[in-house]
C-alpha cells in the first residue's frame, strides 16, 4: 500500500497536468464528449446535489460538472494535481487515497470513480467507504476497462489495460456487478463507452513509439472513435460504465 501511495503521490503528472496547463490532447476531447454523457446518465438517476469524484486526475470531469450545477469535490493522490487543481480551477481537491477521506465529509448524493478501481489493493473494502460517504440512493459511478472486450481480444496481451503495476484488477460485466451488489449496491445498470483506447494497444502491438504530428493525431481518432462504436455494437465495448444506488 505505501508503495502505491508514493507511486500515485509522484508518478502522473503528465497526464493530470493537460487540462490546469491549458493542452489538451484529443483523447482528452473524446473524454469530454464521454463525459458529457456520463453527467446525462447521473443526472437520469439523481437530482443535483453534492459529487465526490475518487481520483480527479485532470479535474476534468469535476469542472464540467460544476457548471452543470453541482457541487463538487474531488480526492486525488497526487499532490501536485490536488494543488493545481485547487489553485487554477477553485476546486475542492483534497490530496490522499480513498481510506483518507473522512466519514464527515459526506454525504454525497453521488460518488464517481472512473478508471480508478482497477487500480484499487482492495476493491471491496473501496466500495463499503464509498458507500459510508453517499447518503441513502445516493448514485456510485464507476468506469473500468472491460477485460471481456473487442479490444482485449483483438490485442491479447498487448491490450492497454495490461498495466501492471498500476493495473490491479480487471472486471468483465459479470464481475463487477458481482463486486458491487455484494458491497451494498442495488437498481444496478451497465452501459457501454463509446470511447476506445486502442491507440496505446496498438503502439504495443507494433512495439514502436507513437509517431508525431497529423499521422499520431489521425491514428489516435481512428481508433479511440470508430473501434469505440464497433465495441458498442458488438456489445463487448472497451470500457464499462455501471451506475447503481447505495441501498438502504
Amino acid at each position: 500500500m505505501e508503495e502505491l501511495r508514493t507511486l500515485y503521490a509522484t508518478q502522473y503528472q503528465p497526464v493530470c497536468g493537460e487540462f490546469v496547463t491549458g493542452r489538451r490532447s484529443l483523447l482528452s476531447r473524446l473524454r469530454e464528449v464521454n463525459f458529457d454523457l456520463v453527467a446525462r446518465r447521473i443526472e437520469a438517476r439523481v437530482p443535483k446535489g453534492r459529487l465526490l469524484e475518487v481520483g480527479c486526475g485532470s479535474g476534468v470531469f469535476l469542472v464540467a460538472m460544476r457548471r452543470r450545477g453541482w457541487a463538487v469535490a474531488g480526492l486525488e493522490p497526487h499532490r501536485t494535481s490536488a494543488h493545481d487543481l485547487r489553485t487554477h480551477h477553485g476546486l475542492d481537491v483534497r490530496a490522499g487515497m480513498l481510506e483518507d477521506a473522512p466519514i464527515e465529509w459526506g454525504p454525497f448524493d453521488a460518488v464517481a470513480l472512473l478508471d480508478v478501481i482497477e487500480h484499487l489493493v482492495d476493491p471491496a473494502a473501496a466500495l463499503a467507504k464509498v458507500r459510508a460517504l453517499l447518503r441513502p440512493g445516493g448514485v456510485l459511478i464507476l468506469a473500468t476497462p472491460n477485460v471481456a472486450s473487442l479490444e482485449h481480444r483483438l490485442f491479447g496481451r498487448r491490450w492497454f489495460a495490461l498495466q501492471p503495476p498500476d493495473h490491479l484488477w480487471l472486471f468483465s460485466p459479470d464481475s463487477l456487478r458481482r463486486t458491487v451488489t455484494m458491497a451494498g449496491f442495488d437498481q444496478l445498470s451497465l452501459a457501454a463507452s463509446p470511447v476506445a483506447y486502442a491507440w496505446p494497444s496498438l503502439c504495443r502491438y507494433f512495439r514502436s513509439r507513437p509517431p508525431s504530428g497529423a499521422f499520431h493525431a489521425a491514428m489516435k481518432a481512428l481508433t479511440a472513435g470508430p473501434m469505440g462504436l464497433v465495441g458498442m455494437l458488438q456489445s463487448a465495448p472497451a470500457n464499462l460504465e455501471l451506475y447503481a444506488r447505495r441501498a438502504p
